[in-house]
């Protein structure tokens, strides 16, 4: 480290300041929006642990944050788009984008803990991987 480094990390310590309050600022902005959405939206990790469940899909599944979506206990049932024929796990739009397919425009239908039923479209994709 030169003789004068404490200048040099000073600048560099304001600066990553600075970074991490546009960060911040990004992150509420995308989460404020996120959150107004009418649609459901339900973001997991690589592990099928939701991550985001904004307003309208915490009320349609009852779930938040932390719920496992592929091992736990649901609230809600899914179904074809029939609205007979249980649509399983392994089928789910999650399950195969987590698999690493792009699920577009998949019909279902879900039934709340409460008994009501949503037609739903369900798009799904797994995240890009890292370069």
């Amino acid at each position: 480290m030169p003789a004068d480094g404490g200048r040099e990390i000073a600048t560099l310590a304001a600066a990553l300041a600075e970074l991490s309050i546009q960060l911040g600022t990004k992150q509420s902005l995308l989460e404020n929006t996120v959150e107004s959405i009418r649609d459901a939206i339900v973001a997991v990790d690589a592990h099928g642990v939701i991550v985001v469940a904004n307003a309208a899909a915490r009320r349609l599944l009852d779930v938040d944050r932390g719920f496992d979506g592929l091992r736990g206990k649901r609230k809600f049932a899914c179904f074809l788009a029939d609205g007979v024929t249980p649509l399983s796990i392994p089928d789910s739009p999650l399950a195969r984008a987590l698999g690493g397919e792009s699920v577009d425009d998949f019909e279902l239908v879900v039934q709340s803990g409460s008994g009501a039923r949503v037609n739903i479209v369900a798009n799904a994709r797994a995240a890009p991987r890292p370069r």
